[in-house]
Order: C-alpha cells, then structure tokens, then sequence
C-alpha cells in the first residue's frame, strides 16, 4: 500500500491588483529515479519582483501540493540532487489529472581540489552547483542539497546538469574559495575540473597616529597604535570569493583577511577623527603591517616655463617625509591640486628637459590649515654640456668613460633639501662615444659640476660655469698601492683600513688599492691595536708594493662595568681608542696611545661615568665603572574611586638625553615603569590631556586621578549604527584632550574618566551629517542623546 502525504504551501503575494482566491492540488508522483532522497517543489509566483518562491520538500514518491491562488503562480519547479531539474508550466490539465517525474541522472561533472602551492589534495571542502539563470530555476534556501563534500583524494562528482552555463563552487577550511563557469553542451564530452586553491592567510600589524610617534624620542615600535577602519582597495587578480573582516585585539592591533598567501594588497586606514593613511602595498600574509594615519591638505599650484611664461604641462610632484607621495600630473593649464600628507617635508617638481625645483620644510606651511596655495611656480630649462675625455699623456680618446652631473643643484634647491631625492633627480649620467665625446642634459645657465671617469683611469671633477662651453678631460692612467698589515711580530692581521672619504676590510691583512697621482694616508684598526698614520706619495700610474702597516700602538684598557639595565649598552673611550659594550662584567679593548688620558664611559640611557687613566711601560690600565642602581615609577591611575584601566601612559625625562618611557595601565589602574635613569619626568595620560611633573628617584610611587565624571547617551538614528563613532574635545582650562568611543548596537555610547569642563560632541559617519553639540560636564554622570541627521546626496 503506497503512503500518500499532502504539504501546505503557503505563498503570500505583494501587488497592487486583488486576486480572486482559486485553492488548487497537485498530485505528484515519481517514476524513475526515486531512491527515497529528498525533492524539493517550488511554485514561481508570475510577478517574481514583488513575490517570492517558497519551497516544500518531500521524501515519497507520491505527494501532492496545495495551491490557494492559481492566478498569482506560473511555473513549478522539481529539484532533487544530482538529477536534471524539472521547469514546467502550470496548467489547468496538470491541476486536474496531476504530474509524474521521470528524473535522469543527466550529464556528469567531475573534478579535483589541491593546493596550489604544493598540488596535494584538498579533502576537506564542499564543492556547489548554481544553475544557468536562463533555466530559470531558483534554488531554494536550503542549499546543502546541491553541495558535495571532497573524498579523501579532493575529488568530486556531480550528476545530473542539464546543459546550458552552471557555476561551481569550492570552498575548503582555511584556503580561498573559487568558482569556475562551465558550459554543458554536449552529454557525450565529459567534463574535468581542476581547482587549485591558494592558502588564506591574513595580515596583522598596528594603525599609528603618525603625530603621536613624531612627539616621542624613543623608536615607532612604541608608537601610539589606535583603531580605526581598514579600507581593501585591491587585492590579488586572483578570484577573492571569501568576506574580507577586520578585527582589533585589546592592545589596538588588528587582523585583516582572508587575502591568498602571497597575494599583494593594497589597504587604506582610516580613524575617526578624519585622519588617514596613504595606500600601503602589503603581501600577504604579514605580522608586522604598519598604516600610519595623519591629517592630509589639499595643496594646490600653477607650473609655468620661467622664460615664455606658459603652462608646464607634464611633470612629477613628489612629496617626501617618512613617507613618499608622487603625483604624476598631465594639465593644459600646468595645475595641479593634490592632497598632501601634514608632515611632507620637501616637495619637489620634476618636469622633462628642466631643472628640478624643490621647497623644503613643507611641514611647517600645513600646520592647521584645510588648504594650501603654492602659487605659481617657475622652472628653469635645463642646458645640455658637451665635451670629451682623453687620455692625458697620449691626447687619444677614451671610449665608453662613464661622465655623470654630480651636485644637485639648481635653482630651488638649497642645502638642505633631502639629499637623497638631489641625487635620484639629479644624478644624470652618460658614456662617451667612439671619439671620447659626450653630451649630458640636466644643467642650469651656469654652475653644476661633472665627474668623468673609466677604467684604469683616475677620475677628474669640472665645474660647468658655461654650458656652451666645450669642456674636455684629461684623465691620467691609475697607479696603485698594495701590502699587508701587520702586527709588531711580522704576522698579517685581519683589520679595517681607514683613508679619507671611506675605508675597507682586509681578512688576511693582505691590501690593494688603485689610485691616482698625489699624497695617500691610510691608518689600520685591529682587535688588537692600531696603526700610525702611513703616508704614501705616487705618481702617475706608479704602482707601489710591499707597503706595511704595522699595528703598534696596542695599549690595553679593561676593568668591570655593573649596573646597566635592560637594553642599555655604553662606549668605553680613552687615549683615541674606544668599544661599546652591551652586557655587565669584564670589558677590554686595544689601541691607546701611552701617556694620561680621559677616560669617558656614556650609556645608551644618558648616564656617564669619567675619569683618568695612564698607559704606561706595561701598555695597559684598568678603569671599572659602577652605575648607580636604576630608578623606577608605580602607582594607580584612577577616575575618581575606579581604576583607569588599558590607557597608555608615557613618561617624558626633562634631560633630552634620557629615553622616554611608555607603557599601558592595567585593568585595575596600575602601572609601572622599571630600569629609569634618576630624573624630572613629566607623567601624560595621551588620552586625557593629563600632565603633570614627578621626581624619580629610585622606587617611586605615584598615582593620579584623570577625573571622575562621566558622559553617556544614545545616539538615534533610521540608519543602520554600524561603525558609528562619537568625537570628544574639550576639557577644563589648559587640558584640551580629544578622544572617541564606537556606538554599540543599541545606539549607547559612553565616555568615563572626565574632568570637569566644557566639551563639545560630534557624531562621525558618512551617511550622516556633521553636527558639533556643547555639553557642560560637571557632575559625576551627563546623559546628552544625539539625533543626528542623515547625509544630504548630492547629485
């Protein structure tokens, strides 16, 4: 006896025509292909814009479906996994004598999913199917009937396709996803799939105030980190399927990804308060990812020719700070209007076949301003030198010498401008031809220097004071001097050899240098010890051999250090010799001349030790140095009665020699900081605008109260509060601080730790408008609720 079920299907039809109710059943029985495997029925409403499709399912092989309007519905839809889907029409037949399905297994896609980077196979992942639009077959919520899990050799099958443009889908714990549009078109080709997944990996690091790391003198890794958003503006070509999330732990370090391994992403931070950073390109994965944020002005300005007046059309506008900005600027009008980074230090402009110009200390013009206005700016033309080397003895010329411009200058530069940019903008080089000539472009009217030099040739230096001048250089053959460096017993001695304008090691003491008519001086340093000054004459071409360089002065100076803390290291110096030192203990180094000296120990921290020694007959004296014991600073940062807990505290030494120190109170208040040179520190809270100066002197406690006021409120809204902030500033008289709190999902927000006085509110979003509020704090809790408006679009 066969088992009969009737499913209600309940379909709710939003349009604006009334309907006259017709309830209708369906009998459904299926034929071939039943394997008691669940199908699923849909009903299509006829207008799918303002209705949707709800799906039964059933196990049977006899069921039917009730429909309680015929007039609102179209088309009936049977699925059932790896079999050919049914669309069918609904007719006034089929409601009367009912439908039998005869499903057919179809055609047959198979594949593999491995790993690219070592092609062994992917076993845990799930593999899906879509179909092809145009079939019009909606798949229904519960989509694991069209999903296939990968066997133990990352394979899979899927059956029943009907032909047309289906995708498939692979996704697998901790690789990207993929996808692939296949074609069916005929069931007698089968069809092979190869996904090859790359690893998903992420990167973490820190957003830096870029103004908070330039106010401290100790390195960036202790810079300020905040929270903020993190932007993808692109990541790999490759197909990136998987929902990118950013997450911040509790010391402000985030976590963007998945991005495949290997993949390079370009990312963008933004907090708050308006502050951004520039594009950084990051390669996944990476730990150490550093977006420093700062304030940006817009800097606008006009390049003309400085002879005919007109536009500059084409050229460069670089900006350098700790970080390089370039703008590649095409303008009939030679304009540009660029948004530069507060701190940008000099900005230069580099234009084909003129001088390059610069300003420096741009930083200095963008304090507190939206925008700038550079003005018009000149360039000069650039002039093309000729000339050619030749060999001074014989006058024939010397082919493939190398002939490069030098100084750097021009018009706009001055000697402080970032040297490093001259040199790259500047550094124009050649090589003469087959008769020693050269031409060389990059020079203004006058002044400009050119350095001309070659193989087996000592290099010459001229100044250009005309470039239509014909300059020519008259190089002399190279001579050299070679030997070996030597102890006071004759045995060669590994040891730096220093001379005028650089130096080089030898391991083997063995030396030779190439080098040109005039006077050389040369002095070795050794473990051991080090040489006088050797002076050595030569003339053009001479070769000089068998020079020695003895280590003779080898005056020893040792003793004990103790009282150096934790990452303090000093140098130890007396009669012209000197080492640094890292750890406590026994210390030693060579090289005083004999006679009294000063000897001077400085730490790392500051700290220093002098005193006198005397080298005598025995060549070597014994200095110990004992610092005094580090100092230290505890105590509690409270807001009233509760502790101020994970907020950054910094302590800033009066003696600029000294570091500062930086570190987060605990959850109850606390804070310590260890292994402090004795001094005048002034304590800040960042965060609260606090100050205030303390004496340290060996185990010093201290505690300070921030205040004990509190602000808290709702921000009310119609849009979705979601990355929501609130903008804090204000403060008493002299105590301006500035700081933001997210809104959490029920629109609160809530700011503790305030000292009495007027602040004002602002709520930051883009789809809302800016709105400033003053509010009076001056009792324990403020309650200000925020109604902000919605951002006005502006088409």
């Amino acid at each position: 006896m066969k088992y009969r079920s009737t499913l209600l299907v309940l379909f709710i039809v939003i349009c604006t025509k009334l309907y006259a109710i017709e309830p209708a059943s369906i009998s459904i029985r299926i034929g071939d292909g039943y394997d008691g495997t669940e199908v699923w029925i849909g009903v299509v409403p006829l207008d799918e814009e303002s209705s949707f499709t709800e799906w039964v399912s059933s196990a049977e092989s006899e069921f039917s479906i009730e429909i309680f309007d015929t007039k609102t519905v179209e088309t009936l839809v049977v699925l059932k996994k790896n079999a050919v889907p049914f669309v069918l029409p609904i007719t006034p037949k089929m409601i009367k004598e009912g439908l039998t399905i005869e499903f057919s297994e179809g055609h047959t896609i198979s594949g593999t999913v491995v790993a690219i980077r070592d092609g062994l196979p992917i076993t845990d992942g799930v593999v899906s199917l879509q179909f092809d639009e145009t079939i019009g077959v909606r798949l229904p919520d519960a989509q694991s009937i069209f999903t296939w899990k990968l066997d133990e050799e990352g394979a899979f099958d899927i059956h029943g396709v009907p032909f047309g443009e289906h995708t498939v889908s692979v996704v697998a714990e901790g690789f990207i996803s993929a996808a692939e549009l296949i074609t069916v078109s005929d069931p007698e080709t089968p069809r092979e799939l190869k996904f090859f997944l790359p690893k998903a990996v992420f990167i973490r690091g820190r957003i830096i105030d870029y103004d908070e790391a330039n106010q401290s003198v100790t390195t960036l890794r202790v810079a300020p980190t905040v929270r903020g958003s993190i932007e993808v503006l692109s990541s790999d070509p490759r197909d990136q399927r998987n929902e990118i999330r950013t997450k911040f732990d509790k010391d402000n370090n985030f976590q963007i990804g998945p991005f495949a391994e290997d993949s390079v992403v370009e990312l963008v931070a933004r907090i708050p308060d308006g502050q951004r950073s520039q594009i950084v390109k990051v390669t996944a994965p990476n730990d150490e990812a550093e977006l420093f944020v700062f304030r940006w002005v817009r800097v606008s300005g006009t390049v003309l020719d400085h002879a005919t007046k007109s536009p500059v059309e084409k050229y460069t506008v670089t900006t350098t700070s700790n970080h390089l900005h370039r703008f590649e600027i095409d303008d009939p009008d030679g304009s540009f209007s660029e948004e530069f980074g507060e701190f940008a230090g000099d900005v230069s402009i580099e234009a084909s076949g003129y001088l390059f110009w610069s300003k420096v200390y741009m930083f200095r013009e963008l304090e507190d301003v939206e925008e700038f206005e550079l003005g018009t700016i000149e360039l000069v033309r650039a002039h093309t030198v000729r000339g050619r080397v030749i060999e001074r003895a014989t006058g024939n010329p010397i082919v493939d010498a190398s002939i490069r411009r030098t100084d750097g200058g021009g018009p706009g530069i001055d000697a402080h401008t970032n040297w490093i940019l001259r040199y790259n903008l500047n550094h124009v080089t050649t090589t003469t031809d087959e008769n020693g000539e050269f031409e060389l472009t990059g020079f203004p009217l006058q002044d400009g220097s050119i350095y001309a030099y070659a193989t087996g040739f000592a290099g010459a230096t001229r100044t250009v004071d005309d470039p239509e001048e014909f300059l020519e250089f008259e190089l002399d053959p190279i001579g050299s001097i070679s030997g070996q460096v030597v102890s006071l017993d004759g045995e060669p001695v590994a040891a730096w050899i220093n001379f005028p304008g650089g130096g080089t090691r030898t391991e083997d003491g063995n030396f030779h240098f190439n080098v040109g008519a005039g006077t050389h001086r040369y002095r070795a340093v050794a473990d051991s010890g080090r040489s006088q000054i050797v002076e050595i004459e030569t003339e053009v071409g001479e070769t000089v051999e068998g020079i020695r360089i003895v280590i003779d002065i080898v005056g020893r100076v040792y003793g004990e250090i103790e009282g150096l803390v934790k990452d303090e290291w000093i140098v130890v110096s007396a009669g012209g010799a000197n080492k640094y030192i890292y750890d406590n203990g026994p210390y030693e180094f060579f090289g005083a001349t004999t006679g009294s000296h000063e000897f001077r120990g400085k730490t790392s921290l500051g700290r220093e030790l002098t005193g006198t020694i005397t080298i005598g007959d025995t060549l070597e004296a014994r200095f110990d140095l004992d610092f005094p014991s580090a100092a230290s600073l505890s105590g509690r940062v409270t807001a009233g009665t509760e502790g101020f807990g994970e907020y950054e505290i910094v302590a800033r030494p009066k003696n600029e020699n000294l570091p500062s120190a930086r570190t987060r109170t605990e959850s109850d208040g606390t804070f310590k900081f260890e292994a402090m040179a004795p001094g005048t520190y002034e304590v800040e809270i960042p965060s609260r605008a606090f100050t205030r100066w303390v004496y340290v002197d060996g185990a010093t406690s201290v505690d300070f109260d921030v205040g004990a006021n509190s602000l808290t409120g709702t921000v009310h809204g119609t849009s979705s509060l979601r990355e929501v902030s609130v903008l804090l500033k204000g403060g008493p008289l002299g105590r301006k601080m500035t700081t933001w709190s997210r809104v959490k999902a029920d629109g609160s927000y809530l700011f503790h730790g305030l000292p009495s006085g007027t602040y004002s509110v602002q709520v930051s979003h883009s789809d809302l408008q800016e709105e400033t509020h003053e509010v009076e704090i001056d009792q324990d809790v403020v309650y200000f609720d925020i109604y902000p408006h919605e951002a006005l679009n502006e088409e």
